[in-house]
């Protein structure tokens, strides 16, 4: 039996939809999650990206954590599901601001 890709009844694509998905259901408490903060610049032009993944919270609450680090940054950003995996990117190198306050909120680096 073959995997339903696209439907003409919900005219959406249906190939990367889970039931399983983290953010569909509900967020885990900050001390359940370890999360891994680095810096990337591969494939982005020579520009430094800092890369926090390991998340598991829902689509509302990973936004309102990515805006409120890129706040903090004072830079732009963006969310990230790659491989069913929660990431958020913020502009520039800002790991220690970033360790500092994901610890001060209960989170595990």
């Amino acid at each position: 039996m073959a995997k339903l890709v696209f439907s003409t009844r919900t005219m959406e694509d249906q190939r990367n939809k889970s039931s399983l998905s983290p953010s569909s259901g509900r967020s885990l408490p900050p001390h359940q999650q370890k999360l891994k903060v680095s810096c990337d610049k591969k494939g982005r032009r020579g520009k430094v990206v800092t890369v926090i993944s390991g998340f598991s919270l829902s689509e509302a609450d990973l936004h309102d954590l990515a805006k409120s680090l890129k706040t903090l940054c004072g830079a732009g950003g963006t969310v990230k599901n790659e491989n069913s995996v929660q990431v958020i990117e913020i502009q520039g190198d800002h790991r220690t601001k970033l360790v500092e306050k994901l610890t001060i909120l209960g989170y595990k680096i």
